[in-house]
């Protein structure tokens, strides 16, 4: 009995020191398979960058950890510039090796990569671009004289609606050209002066664009030399310039003036691109005093009555601010606009009169407005916490507090 009971005493104490060592031979194997997982190694032609997160979750961990490489990538290829120019080399960016998850450390890692000719012609294409525009600056000038320059929206030459992002961006390029000269003075909209228009159309896998010049009391226009650039740098969503959003609402250009020439816009900080769990405080400027109402719409056509508050009677004598507003991103995506509705104090508001926000309307179009009344739009866009652009300034998801259940306009 005593030999058995040594036997198994000694089964017992060898039994975890045999696991101990299973165990010690296997997280060593699993830290060489890290090594060689993680190493930060580069192919000839590519730029290569890892993401590293630690989570006791392997999926959750993986996410993350690619995220994390997504994101350095962005801050180095992005580094010094634009938005869209960032959108063209983002969208070759691929993932590299297999990730790996460390079953002890519940460490993570993540490659991405991106080959370098793709860097190589974005550089290329955007510096003849730029070349491009500061060549028509100058031929801006040179048929300008002495007169006042007021540039007006650019427009897509097919259906005559705003070319959003990529007009934005000729313009404020051509802006940058027009200083470069020096000498130019730019107009306010009252003021008498010639009109730059600008327009683009698509040719292709190229965007056209054509410019021309109307004098102060000329009925022709002064053609300018056009040129052509790549469609792929920048997002052109909406093909040859379907506006139906602005049409819906009755704007072009994102204005709509008053049949008594009253006008009212609306003005958003920092552009128009951001991050959910964003904070912005628009403000709503008249030309006026004006009686206002303020709508977030929707490409859906959903809409909320979001200004005045409850109690206020949405009196502006020239600019008034929105207050500070949490920034969701719309189900279906795309871009959102905040709409004022103008009238004169004490005019007829319609059926909008007694909407208090914050309230829903299911459809807004442009029959809501009262007769007669002005309005104007202000175009931007929510994207995710983890979208590229949001990932570069590391926006912390889910920071937007829960949309709250909203009473529909005119139902009490």
């Amino acid at each position: 009995m005593s030999l058995i009971v040594w036997v198994l005493g000694a089964l017992a104490l060898a039994g975890p020191r045999g696991k101990d060592r299973e165990e010690q031979i296997a997280r060593a194997a699993a830290d060489r398979e890290a090594a060689l997982a993680c190493e930060a190694d580069t192919p000839e032609g590519y730029q290569i960058h890892t993401g590293f997160a630690t989570d006791p979750d392997e999926a959750s961990a993986l996410e993350s950890a690619r995220l994390s490489a997504r994101r350095l990538a962005l801050e180095s290829l992005c580094a010094g510039k634009s938005e869209p120019r960032c959108a063209v080399i983002s969208r070759h960016i691929e993932g590299w090796k297999l990730p790996f998850y460390h079953p002890y450390t519940h460490r993570a890692c993540a490659h991405v990569g991106v080959n370098r000719r793709w860097i190589d012609d974005d550089s290329h294409d955007q510096e003849r671009l730029t070349q491009q525009l500061q060549a028509l600056a100058r031929d801006v000038v040179e048929a300008l004289g002495d007169e006042l320059l007021w540039i007006t929206p650019p427009l897509w030459s097919g259906s005559g609606c705003h070319a959003g992002e990529v007009g934005t961006a000729m313009i404020a390029e051509l802006r940058n050209g027009l200083a470069a000269t020096g000498g130019v003075r730019l107009a306010t909209e009252r003021q008498r002066a010639a009109q730059l228009e600008v327009n683009l159309s698509l040719s292709g896998d190229q965007v056209v664009l054509g410019a021309a010049l109307r004098r102060p009391g000329d009925e022709g226009l002064i053609p300018l030399e056009g040129f052509r650039f790549p469609r792929d740098l920048f997002d052109v969503k909406e093909g040859s310039g379907d506006c139906r959003f602005d049409r819906e609402l009755g704007l072009i250009a994102g204005l709509r003036s008053g049949d008594d020439g009253r006008t009212v816009r609306v003005i958003v900080p920092g552009g128009g691109s951001y991050c959910e769990g964003d904070r912005i405080t628009p403000t709503v400027k008249v030309d006026r005093p004006s009686t206002v109402r303020v709508f977030s719409v929707g490409r859906s056509g959903k809409a909320y009555l979001v200004w005045p508050p409850p109690g206020q009677d949405g009196l502006v004598q020239h600019t008034a601010s929105l207050g500070v507003m949490d920034l969701h991103p719309t189900p279906n995506g795309g871009d959102e606009k905040l709409v004022a509705v103008a009238v004169a104090p004490g005019g007829e508001l319609g059926p909008i009169k007694d909407w208090s926000a914050f309230c829903a309307v299911s459809a807004f179009t442009a029959a809501l407005y009262p007769s007669g009344a002005a309005a104007g739009a202000a175009t931007f866009q929510v994207q995710r916490f983890d979208a590229d652009a949001c990932l570069v300034r590391d926006v912390p998801g889910g920071r937007a507090p829960p949309i709250p259940v909203v009473p529909t306009c005119g139902v009490r």
